[in-house]
């Protein structure tokens, strides 16, 4: 059974009206705007966030990045970003509150989420990021590999090679309305499958699969 782990519900996803602005923004030719969300560790591939910026920068991209997150590599990254003269591209939040800040900044002030996770774990942040209108563009673990599959919500790049990653934000900046359309598909594919939705999936899987009748109020919304 597939079974997409995640916080959205309802109220948190992206309305038609931020879609629209999203989208007009893109089509206008504004500069790009990336995001990267979740732990700042090694297995979730944070070092390579800024070889991607270095190299986005050196191919003339206009584009924006912000790091959301704390972890092992937050000082490092913080250090990487002075020592390449990134401050106007890159910014390092600090840990945010998900529904009040990340959700509504996400939604409103980011086109795509750069993925450099190396693991392949059913991690949450997909399914987040693609229910705020974010296309997704990340390294081909087994989870990302299948997902952007099923959705069509992004791009596949092999993993562990940030130079490839820049490649291709590069050349999807060349096409912003493909960018459009695969941001329009990671919110509908995410609207699918949110918490609600899911864990009444969940349960009437454990249902059939042992015989017993499901409450009628397993995996209600009150």
């Amino acid at each position: 059974m597939m079974y997409l782990d995640n916080r959205m519900s309802p109220e948190l996803f992206i309305s038609q009206a931020e879609m629209a602005d999203k989208t007009r923004r893109l089509l206008d030719g504004a500069p790009l705007r990336l995001v990267y969300s979740g732990r700042l560790e090694p297995m979730k591939g944070a070092q390579d966030l800024l070889p991607v910026a270095r190299r986005l920068r050196a191919q003339g991209l206009r584009f924006t990045l912000d790091i959301f997150g704390s972890g092992s590599l937050q000082e490092q990254i913080s250090a990487a970003i002075r020592e390449a003269g990134l401050q106007a591209e890159v910014t390092l939040h600090e840990p945010v509150d998900f529904a009040t800040v990340l959700v509504p900044h996400l939604r409103r002030n980011a086109d795509l989420y750069l993925c450099c996770h190396r693991q392949s774990d059913p991690s949450c942040t997909y399914l987040e990021n693609m229910g705020c209108g974010l296309a997704v563009v990340g390294y081909g673990n087994r989870m990302w590999a299948d997902l952007s599959r099923e959705s069509g919500a992004g791009w596949v790049t092999p993993l562990g090679k940030p130079e490839k990653l820049a490649s291709c934000i590069a050349a999807t900046d060349r096409d912003r309305a493909e960018i459009a359309a695969r941001c329009q598909k990671a919110a509908q594919f995410a609207k699918e499958h949110d918490f609600h939705a899911e864990f009444q999936r969940r349960m009437a899987h454990l249902a059939r699969a042992s015989g017993a009748p499901l409450p009628e109020d397993v995996g209600g919304r009150g």
